[in-house]
């Protein structure tokens, strides 16, 4: 088995190591880099397709350098199934989520569902159709312009009401 990090330099309290490019891709080595910021410094550069990382020892961390590397090691393949994991599944986590937020359907499925629910309300006799009652029923202006006149909630705005809906009334008259 080939190994795919090596060490290439060690001090007391800094590593400098060299990544596998080939089997680790830069978003890989970044995200393990991520995950002990709080520990060391950290310095990547490439060197033809791999990387190699330097860990320095923050102050006050009480770890051992070695510790660390190794759940560098832990985190570079962690975040490697990972990356694995949501390019092979990518596009079935995007349907779920897609359905779950009820974008799975198309414009003509929803059409088509639409159809057939009205089909279905049609299909009930008069006395069940809830729009066909007489609250349901469409007023004319008279009717509302005589409910605004009545209702003390609209008092304030009753005149300005009362004239837009005039003009609507004379829009109409028009046609």
């Amino acid at each position: 088995m080939q190994q795919f990090i090596k060490k290439i330099e060690k001090w007391p309290y800094e590593v400098e190591m060299l990544v596998d490019g080939k089997i680790f891709n830069d978003k890989v080595v970044l995200k393990a880099m991520y995950e002990l910021v709080d520990k060391v410094y950290m310095f990547v550069k490439t060197k033809w397709d791999d990387y190699i990382v330097k860990f320095k020892l923050k102050p006050n961390i009480n770890e051992k350098i070695e510790d660390i590397v190794n759940t560098f090691w832990e985190e570079l393949v962690y975040h490697r199934l990972r990356y694995d994991l949501d390019k092979k599944y990518w596009k079935l986590r995007e349907k779920i989520i897609e359905t779950a937020l009820g974008f799975g359907l198309s414009l003509e499925d929803i059409k088509k569902d639409l159809d057939e629910v009205m089909n279905k309300l049609k299909e009930l006799p008069l006395t069940q159709q809830w729009w066909q009652t007489q609250e349901q029923q469409p007023k004319s202006i008279e009717e509302i312009i005589k409910e605004i006149e009545n209702d003390p909630d609209f008092a304030d705005d009753k005149d300005e009401i009362i004239a837009i809906l005039k003009e609507i009334e004379e829009e109409e008259e028009k046609k």
